[in-house]
């Protein structure tokens, strides 16, 4: 992939900066992550890190690429042909016709080995600019797995609450229920003894007294919110949040 085809998969100019690629690199990520989570089937997930996989290998190559453009030209000083002298200047400072030694002429510059060590410069920086292309990505794919794993715990832990939350609710249902069936019996008493007819009444009386405080119970207890704003949080895959609010859940509850 060539640096144009790269910046042109990111959607970023030719003389981006290296905040504005890096920006843009993570933005188009956690876009692609967030698709790979909520993608109903195999095949788009395949998709998606098929895309998150090209637009990485985009930005290791701009990365690369602004990696080496950084290095130190040289600008080596034109040869001139054996024997030629400069304008005004002979050759040699020797007098005409003396022949000219191999052994006094002046030494060859340092080209070669200033060459070798911006050539040392530029694998160091191209190593370590690809170490941390590398870094970057495994830290993405570590915590890409953390999330998933995270999120699979809670949507476990909060189908275990509702279950919970659905028995305290079931146990007002039986109670009101129960106070009708007693309420109807105490009204047929006329054939009753007066001392069944005393203790039906009693259960009539504490039954009554459990609804009446079962009922504002279950109406205001927090248990509800929290459990609505939980499932907001898991359909948006805010995980984290998520994550402290289910433990705060599994308290009150």
């Amino acid at each position: 992939m060539t640096p144009q085809d790269a910046a042109k998969l990111l959607d970023l100019p030719a003389d981006a900066s290296p905040d504005q690629l890096e920006a843009r690199f993570h933005e188009l990520r956690a876009k692609l992550e967030d698709k790979i989570a909520k993608a109903p089937t195999p095949g788009l997930k395949a998709k998606y890190r098929e895309s998150l996989e090209e637009i990485t290998a985009a930005f290791e190559t701009l990365t690369l690429a602004a990696d080496s453009s950084s290095l130190p030209v040289l600008q080596r000083a034109e040869r001139k042909p054996d024997g030629a002298a400069a304008p005004g200047k002979s050759a040699t400072s020797l007098p005409p016709g003396e022949p000219v030694n191999p052994k006094t002429r002046a030494p060859k510059s340092g080209g070669n080995r200033e060459f070798l060590l911006v050539a040392a410069v530029a694998v160091a920086l191209l190593a370590g600019g690809g170490w941390w292309v590398t870094t970057t990505r495994a830290g993405a794919e570590k915590e890409r797995t953390r999330q998933e794993a995270l999120f699979g715990q809670l949507r476990a832990t909060q189908a275990e609450l509702k279950i919970r939350w659905d028995a305290v609710e079931k146990e007002l249902i039986t109670a009101e229920r129960k106070l009708s069936e007693t309420k109807a019996d105490t009204r047929n008493t006329r054939d009753v003894p007066a001392p069944q007819v005393a203790e039906l009444q009693a259960q009539y009386a504490a039954a009554g007294n459990f609804v009446e405080w079962l009922q504002p119970y279950v109406a205001r207890h927090p248990v509800k919110t929290l459990l609505a704003k939980l499932d907001a949080l898991l359909a948006s895959k805010t995980v984290d949040a998520a994550a402290a609010l289910t433990t705060e859940t599994t308290a009150s509850l």
